[in-house]
């Protein structure tokens, strides 16, 4: 949640300390309920104006001593916060991360409101889903819920295979023919289920035969999707993952063996869990370009 407003997006945090040692106000059942509504609406309002990059609104929704608390502890004033935005690149509204959001509101006075929980954040490099947990004191000030303290805390690492489980549509045994050849393809993880390991063979009408392997992972410092991929030629290739909705985009610098390289883009489509599509929309090699090519795979006989 730190980074300008981008760290105001997720609202993310827990402090399980906090709600744990409040002792927690009794109020009748309905009131209870209408003023749970109000904190929760005042935060999406905040999450939305977050998005925008509206800093005037945002900082009507704090105490004039409002802060925040990042998950080193680190305790920023809500106005030192709020100026970044000026400087920080705009963020779309995400519906997906807001309709996500669950929250816990407790009450430690009739004007005094904990409330805590989690949001499924959108992560634009890989085009998954982070868990991350928040929790805000929220107070009543002239009839209006503002935020006092936002306490943020960044969710465990997911294991670097859940970064790639969105491409298990690769995994098993595939045939697909193109023009001129039949492409033969196995996929599996690895041992230590970090990588998705995937061999392939291209079978030329000529009965000339390529071979190549692939290794799919995560890049952490990158924080992005990647793969090496070697064929028997002596050729190589270094692919960068990006999702597109429901669609794969990678972009590819190749080698080939004597040293030149080449610039490929293409596209892998999940078509159920039968079949999958490949499409080659540009590849340039030394130069010379090569046509689009497309590649419809299905499951192996046996392997269904």
């Amino acid at each position: 949640m730190f980074g300008a407003h981008k760290v105001l997006i997720c609202v993310c945090a827990t402090v399980t300390s906090l709600a744990a040692d409040a002792v927690v106000y009794s109020q009748p059942a309905a009131a209870a309920r209408n003023d749970a509504d109000a904190v929760r609406a005042a935060s999406k309002d905040f999450q939305r104006a977050a998005r925008r990059g509206d800093g005037n609104a945002l900082q009507k929704m704090w105490t004039p001593d409002g802060e925040y608390v990042d998950p080193n502890g680190r305790v920023v004033k809500a106005s030192e916060l709020i100026s970044r935005l000026a400087t920080a690149p705009h963020v779309d509204s995400d519906p997906i991360a807001e309709s996500a959001l669950e929250t816990k509101v407790r009450f430690v006075t009739p004007d005094v409101a904990i409330e805590s929980g989690k949001l499924d954040c959108l992560n634009a490099r890989d085009g998954g889903l982070l868990d991350r947990r928040f929790a805000a004191l929220w107070v009543k000030r002239d009839g209006k819920w503002l935020i006092d303290s936002l306490y943020d805390s960044f969710a465990d690492e997911p294991p670097f295979n859940q970064h790639l489980k969105p491409l298990e549509f690769l995994l098993g045994e595939w045939v697909g023919a193109s023009t001129d050849a039949a492409i033969l393809v196995s996929s599996r993880w690895s041992g230590d289920g970090n990588f998705i390991l995937r061999e392939f063979a291209f079978v030329r009408d000529g009965g000339e035969t390529v071979l190549g392997t692939q290794r799919i992972g995560w890049d952490p410092v990158g924080g992005r999707i990647k793969s090496w991929t070697f064929d028997s030629q002596g050729g190589t290739g270094e692919e960068i993952w990006r999702r597109d909705g429901q669609r794969w985009l990678v972009d590819t610098i190749d080698v080939s063996p004597d040293g030149k390289q080449g610039k490929t883009s293409s596209v892998y489509l999940p078509g159920g869990d039968q079949s999958y599509t490949w499409e080659v929309a540009g590849a340039e090699v030394a130069g010379i370009k090569l046509k689009p090519l497309r590649v419809e795979f299905h499951r192996a006989a046996g392997n269904r």
